[in-house]
């Protein structure tokens, strides 16, 4: 996948969130419905 190809977003914003026990940070519910299934974070 070319990633000229890909739309590209900027989020940004201040949330208050927790890791759990696996060490998993929850993505806030806005971002996900945003971006449907399949979508990377780094």
């Amino acid at each position: 996948m070319d990633i000229d190809s890909q739309s590209q977003r900027f989020y940004a914003g201040e949330f208050r969130h927790t890791i759990d026990e696996k060490n998993r940070l929850t993505i806030p519910s806005r971002w996900r419905r945003a971006e449907g299934e399949d979508f990377i974070i780094l």
